[in-house]
């Protein structure tokens, strides 16, 4: 069951990515690293920002408070505490949204310090647009976690894929005429049909309740959840002092950090994202009921799935990072220089990718035990390691420090949880995870080695689009069988082995 739900939130999470990522090569195209694309991720951000740090504080803790209601109340309860948690937060979005919309022009003079007049009147314009996308993002992924608990996952995991559609085609049709403001308009249309569709688990099941009371869970679930939504206002930050940074830099330099963190959050969540949310429930589930030991399993179990796959990806966007970017983006506005400048960056976000990946689930962790505190002292460290690091390097390096700043403080935070994790969870079997770790990265340098081999000296003679998905294909393929038959994991291995049953079956 766990494995189909995986395979199912991972698939629809990954066809989501493809088509959001097909609007931004469109965006691309005819924007590339120009000042209108500079104003959108500065718009962007804001809104991104709120909603993330809203989702990754109350959104996350609402998970575990719905379980604990679920294991304990009746069902009338629950339905009580789930409405007054959709109109307690309602109320206190369309505040935020409200607040932004009048303040919008301030709030860009102070994120955005290196932009002039026109700039600011045309960002403003955008973030006016942005803002609403809050209350729907956030009130969505409460009504997500609803269906989750409830081990339904194909309704949450298919409407973002359809919003995506909606807001690519607002962006085909319209770019032409209204420029980058059509992508604005398709991300707010995006997520009012993710929030129109998502409503029904509340409306036609009768689970909904007008009711604004502050019960004891509720009050309960805040206060948890207040030390990640405190510390969240400086830790979720990094995006937001990043193009803080940028700005003063050389025109193009929000592009292209923007361009390379869009590449490294779309990996990110095509890895993470799937075995996150499937694994979430389960292991809130058995440290409900004390069972440290299925607790500690099922936190391994995501986090040696989601190394298995991110170094070997790690390893191929170093080797083959300029022509992936070039083949993806590299047409319209989006010139060679933007090619080379967004694959610098991305090669050097590349550990980040890797520890944000794994942030999924250690953050996961944390929240089922709900603590909360030591997360945000984590988090705040963090910060403040990217913060030093980040205006130090750019002093010297640009927007290339930045980059090296984001990997050094993500990489910090990890290495800080997992030592902390291995006490809260008294132990995490750490000797077959680096065990494990070991296994995989020699794995991954020999898929390295392969993309060299095939690529610059055995494929050298094709064109590259050919030869770059030949080299990474042959090292991929390398990669699996080293990892299914020489450096067994286990994660490989029961694949390979379901793999073969399947077949079995289908013969027989």
């Amino acid at each position: 069951m766990l494995l189909k739900s995986t395979i199912q939130v991972t698939f629809f999470s990954f066809l989501g990515i493809i088509i959001g990522f097909f609007t931004q090569l469109v965006v691309a195209f005819y924007f590339g690293a120009t000042f209108q694309r500079d104003a959108y991720f500065a718009a962007a951000v804001i809104p991104t920002y709120l909603t993330t740090l809203l989702t990754g504080s109350i959104g996350v803790i609402f998970m575990s408070s719905y379980i604990r209601c679920q294991t304990h109340k009746t069902k009338e309860e629950i339905n009580l505490f789930t409405s007054r948690v959709l109109n307690i937060c309602g109320i206190l979005l369309i505040s935020i949204v409200i607040m932004g919309i009048v303040f919008s022009q301030d709030l860009v003079s102070i994120v955005i310090p290196g932009f002039k007049n026109d700039q600011i009147l045309f960002t403003s314009k955008l973030i006016k647009i942005l803002l609403p996308t809050i209350f729907f993002l956030v009130l969505s992924n409460l009504l997500s976690t609803i269906y989750q608990a409830n081990n339904r996952f194909f309704l949450p995991s298919i409407t973002p894929v359809l919003g995506v559609i909606i807001s690519l085609l607002i962006v085909f049709f319209w770019s032409k005429k209204i420029g980058i403001v059509s992508l604005a308009y398709g991300t707010l249309a995006s997520s009012i049909f993710n929030f129109s569709v998502l409503t029904q688990i509340v409306f036609k099941n009768k689970l909904y309740r007008f009711s604004l009371i502050f019960e004891k869970d509720i009050i309960k679930m805040f206060k948890i959840a207040s030390p990640l939504l405190i510390v969240g206002i400086f830790y979720r930050s990094t995006n937001i002092f990043e193009r803080m940074i940028a700005s003063t830099l050389e025109r193009g330099s929000i592009s292209y950090l923007g361009y390379a963190n869009q590449l490294v959050n779309i990996l990110s969540t095509i890895v993470s994202g799937g075995i996150a949310t499937t694994i979430f429930p389960k292991m809130s589930k058995e440290w409900e009921l004390n069972n440290l030991d299925a607790t500690r399993k099922y936190f391994a179990k995501g986090m040696r799935i989601v190394l298995f796959v991110t170094v070997p990806i790690a390893i191929i966007f170093i080797c083959l990072g300029d022509s992936i970017v070039r083949i993806l983006f590299e047409r319209g506005a989006f010139d060679v220089n933007a090619t080379k400048a967004v694959n610098n960056c991305l090669s050097l976000m590349m550990i980040a990718f890797i520890c944000l990946s794994c942030g999924n689930i250690v953050g996961r962790a944390f929240y089922i035990s709900r603590r909360t505190k030591i997360c945000a002292v984590i988090a705040s460290s963090e910060i403040l390691v990217y913060l030093l690091l980040g205006y130090y390097l750019s002093l010297n390096f640009s927007y290339l420090g930045l980059a090296v700043a984001l990997s050094i403080s993500t990489l910090y935070n990890i290495i800080v949880s997992i030592f902390i994790l291995n006490k809260i969870f008294k132990g995490l079997d750490g000797n077959k995870l680096v065990l494990d770790i070991i296994r995989i990265i020699v794995a991954s340098i020999l898929t390295g080695l392969i993309i060299y081999l095939f690529n610059d000296i055995i494929l050298g003679s094709l064109t590259e689009l050919f030869r770059t998905g030949l080299s990474i294909g042959f090292g991929l393929l390398c990669y699996i069988l080293v990892t299914v038959y020489l450096l067994p994991i286990e994660e490989a291995v029961n694949v390979k082995d379901g793999t073969i049953m399947f077949i079995k079956n289908k013969i027989i």
